[in-house]
């Protein structure tokens, strides 16, 4: 692949994070969150409104996901410039420390770029566990909630159908 090749995927990678990533700091600066853990009064309701909850989850799962990746793949291609621009620019000097510190000097906007990087995989594989989290959650709130629809049918079957006679000591 060429260094051409390699500028075009990382500029599309760009147009896909940033947004993203914007999306991700107005949620945080908002205190909106960027998702919400269901709590117990979730439980409460009906299946159907449970379901509501997990596709939610699940979407911002599958976002967090994809964003996690590209951030991951953008950092990939960052580490790879450093290194290139890093190894290209030892050049001449009396010993290693001087051409390692010359060499630092001209890919320092690429070091940068990296360590920006590193820290935008960190923060969306932060986001992603915690929304993989939230959709387990969600999910797990979904069967109690069927559970729980299904025991009261039961019960209420069951209720119909007791006679005074059920009631009598032994």
């Amino acid at each position: 692949m060429t260094f051409n090749k390699t500028t075009e995927i990382s500029d599309f990678l760009d147009t896909i994070l940033e947004p993203e990533l914007k999306n991700i700091l107005d949620a945080i600066h908002t205190s909106s969150g960027y998702f919400k853990l269901p709590d117990e009064s979730h439980v409460l309701e009906s299946p159907l409104e449970v379901s509501k909850i997990v596709a939610l989850s699940a979407n911002k799962y599958a976002v967090a996901t994809r964003f996690a990746g590209i951030a991951r793949a953008r950092y990939k291609i960052a580490e790879a410039n450093y290194k290139y621009k890093f190894r290209t620019s030892l050049g001449d000097g009396k010993n290693a420390s001087e051409r390692e510190a010359k060499a630092m000097e001209s890919a320092q906007e690429e070091y940068e770029q990296m360590i920006l990087l590193e820290a935008i995989v960190e923060l969306a594989e932060s986001i992603e566990s915690s929304c993989r989290i939230a959709s387990e959650s969600a999910r797990r709130m979904l069967l109690g909630s069927q559970q729980t629809q299904y025991a009261d049918s039961r019960f209420d079957r069951h209720v119909e159908s007791l006679t005074a006679n059920d009631y009598t000591p032994f």
